[in-house]
């Protein structure tokens, strides 16, 4: 009994105290919520940029590996000679990959634009957007949703056509009011006809996201390329295989076509999601912790603050804590 009775002198006390300094108890509730809402942010941020990412990364329904020149999560030693003097992807090689490999369901060439272009219809202008080049079978390895229209054929890529699919974003620009099926775009100083466009789309990492112009990739050749636009070939995953399968099937393939021996090393790269996804954690996860160690800052300050008010609070009471324990209180 005594003990509860002491435990309500306690809280009576205290919070007789937190009324009487109303300006100290705020400014110590204030700190302690601030380190507590900073590092709670920041690890909500960062959990859902993680997610958001990883989402984004393996967004489309059907699983793609690409074939690159060049590996960005290559370990080793590769100068830069070495990698130049890689073999470049042909776009033969897509075609050997969709014969040759079992688990491959479509293997397309493609052309990925290393600068921006500005696409001009009379008076109306896009902002810099990427041009590429593809085959047919790219409408199948993004996914690709159309609002109006339909892809490129075979025979367009065959016959290097002057066709072009606008993303949502520079159909928007340039047809704001008007059906674009038919009309014409200019890139650099020719003219395209627009056969289709592309539903409206969101991404944040990789992919096309809604701003682009996709031409065939003979055009590309053609009428855009240069000796430094990157070369890929995408694989498609066919029904009942896996990603494993097809990398294993597209390694043996590639190292065949190269005439690579035993012990050489690969002279291409193949990427998949889930390289890419690891290759992502590999970064945020060290800039993670950091970003952590830097909100705990916030929390740090915030008990310090803490910690000096209640030195104030006890130092301004020793007088009284001392006359209350000469008269018994414990």
């Amino acid at each position: 009994m005594n003990n509860l009775n002491e435990l309500r002198e306690s809280f009576r006390l205290a919070f007789e105290v937190l009324l009487a300094h109303k300006m100290r108890s705020g400014l110590l509730v204030l700190g302690v919520a601030i380190g507590v809402t900073v590092l709670m942010g920041m690890v909500a941020v960062l959990s859902g940029l993680g997610a958001k990412i990883e989402q984004e990364i393996t967004a489309s329904d059907t699983p793609t590996i690409t074939l690159s020149k060049f590996d960005f999560m290559t370990e080793g030693d590769p100068t830069a000679d070495r990698i130049m003097a890689r073999p470049e992807i042909e776009p033969e090689d897509a075609v050997a990959l969709e014969k040759l490999c079992p688990s491959v369901d479509k293997a397309e060439f493609y052309y990925d634009s290393n600068r921006f272009q500005i696409l001009f219809r009379g008076d109306q202008r896009t902002r810099p957007i990427a041009v590429n080049g593809g085959g047919s079978n790219v409408v199948y390895v993004y996914n690709l949703a159309f609002a109006e229209g339909r892809f490129f054929n075979d025979a367009e890529v065959l016959t290097r056509a002057n066709v072009v699919v606008l993303g949502h974003g520079p159909a928007e620009d340039l047809f704001p009011n008007e059906d674009p099926i038919g009309k014409r775009v200019r890139i650099g100083s020719l003219h395209y006809e627009v056969v289709g466009v592309c539903a409206e789309r969101k991404s944040i990492f990789g992919g096309l996201g809604e701003n682009f112009a996709l031409i065939p990739w003979t055009t590309f050749e053609k009428n855009v390329a240069t000796r430094f636009d990157p070369r890929y070939v995408y694989m498609t995953v066919a029904d009942g295989a896996t990603v494993q399968q097809v990398e294993d099937e597209a390694r043996a393939v590639m190292r065949m076509r190269h005439g690579l021996r035993p012990a050489d090393k690969d002279d291409f790269a193949l990427i998949s999601a889930d390289r890419v996804n690891d290759f992502v954690k590999q970064i945020t996860g060290p800039i993670g912790l950091i970003l952590l160690a830097m909100s705990s800052i916030g929390l740090t300050v915030g008990g310090i603050g803490v910690m000096n008010i209640m030195l104030v609070s006890v130092t301004e009471r020793t007088r009284e804590i001392g006359i209350r324990m000469a008269l018994g209180a414990k």
